[in-house]
């Protein structure tokens, strides 16, 4: 049977989830003449999925706003003329809360909002009242959204897919994994350059509080009152926002790389010039953090989080971005033991051998939606 298939990309605006998106829609039109539907696509107004989208395709493409007003007017007057029009039958939402649709259309919805499903976080102790608030009021609107208009939830790992049942209440939860970005190719040139000077500690992060680079100017302060100063923080913000976040901490300056926003398709080069790959947020479901340093054999730094146990197991070192004086005490032993960096990469190498590729993956996906 030949669905019509709505593939709404309209959530997400940046970040990793930009990425695989933007790998999916690749594979969208690399299959197109293979696969037994007709797609329409709904992009974001703004970001590299729509700088991306390939056009040429001859596939019905329409943008979502990002704010909230005009994608509510878009959502009870474009939309009911998108299912109209193209006949939709089935949507699948890449990551997000889903779109409302009629009974008739089947909906799937990918969810990577572990802020959802997590009130037992780290993350909460130390956010704002105000800013708890207004999380709260976001997360029972996504909650209540997806309970109404997702008729099955994609999740990427067991433990996201229980939280998602157990904490949210949702149901008819599928677990389909993810896949490492097609942008990012291992060669033996990463390890045929020369050593760096000081150890590069690579964040692909944004400011967001349960990212927790907030820590990191108290982490560097006490790495240095330790006597230790062959460390490098590489950060993907820009040079403004960074120097907002030294601020109280001008010894550690010189221990700070900002090097701005990198874009999905450049992200091969920040991997070859940092040496370990460090995550620690209080929050992911599936980070592709993860992913890219096991495919560029880097060993990676993460938060000690069940969600990252799950993912990682002995691919990761384990810190909790909290207890300051235990993680810079850590980082400096993971310094200086390289003994240990050989064997979590070759752990994260057996990690990476069991998930799909990025055709596999489309595939499996394709799967759902059409049975």
């Amino acid at each position: 049977m030949k669905y019509n298939i709505l593939f709404d990309f309209s959530s997400i605006v940046s970040g990793g989830g930009a990425q695989l998106a933007i790998n999916f829609m690749d594979m969208l039109a690399l299959h197109l003449n293979e696969i037994d539907m007709n797609p329409v696509v709904l992009c974001p107004a703004v970001g590299p999925i729509r700088d991306n989208w390939n056009n040429h395709l001859n596939i019905p493409a329409y943008h979502n706003p990002s704010q909230y007003a005009p994608r509510i007017r878009f959502e009870r007057n474009q939309l009911p003329k998108i299912y109209s029009s193209h006949q939709i039958e089935r949507i699948y939402t890449f990551f997000g809360p889903g779109l409302p649709h009629p009974k008739e259309i089947i909906s799937y919805v990918g969810v990577a909002y572990p802020i959802i499903c997590n009130p037992d976080s780290q993350y909460w102790k130390y956010l704002a009242t105000r800013s708890c608030v207004r999380q709260k009021v976001i997360n029972k609107f996504r909650v209540n959204r997806l309970k109404k208009y997702a008729n099955h939830i994609i999740a990427e790992t067991p433990i996201m897919a229980e939280r998602l049942k157990k904490y949210c209440g949702l149901k008819n939860v599928h677990i389909v994994s993810p896949a490492p970005s097609e942008y990012l190719k291992y060669s033996e040139r990463s390890t045929d350059s020369p050593p760096h000077d000081v150890n590069r500690i690579g964040l692909l992060s944004g400011i967001d509080q349960h990212k927790n680079l907030w820590r990191l100017p108290a982490i560097a302060y006490e790495m240095l009152r330790d006597g230790t100063t062959d460390f490098e923080f590489v950060i993907s913000i820009s040079e403004k926002v960074g120097e907002k976040l030294l601020e109280g901490y001008p010894q550690v300056r010189d221990y700070f790389n900002f090097v701005g926003n990198i874009s999905p398709k450049k992200i091969e080069s920040f991997y070859t010039n940092i040496d370990t790959m460090m995550n620690i947020s209080d929050l992911e479901s599936y980070s592709n953090n993860y992913m890219e340093a096991w495919t560029m054999k880097k060993p990676i730094i993460a938060s000690d989080r069940d969600f990252s146990h799950g993912i990682l197991s002995g691919s990761g070192y384990y810190v909790d971005p909290h207890a300051i004086g235990d993680t810079a005490k850590k980082i400096i032993h993971f310094i200086s033991e390289k003994s240990i960096h050989a064997e979590m990469i070759q752990a994260g190498a057996e990690k990476l051998a069991q998930l799909p590729t990025q055709e596999e993956r489309f595939k499996q996906v394709l799967g759902k939606i059409c049975d």
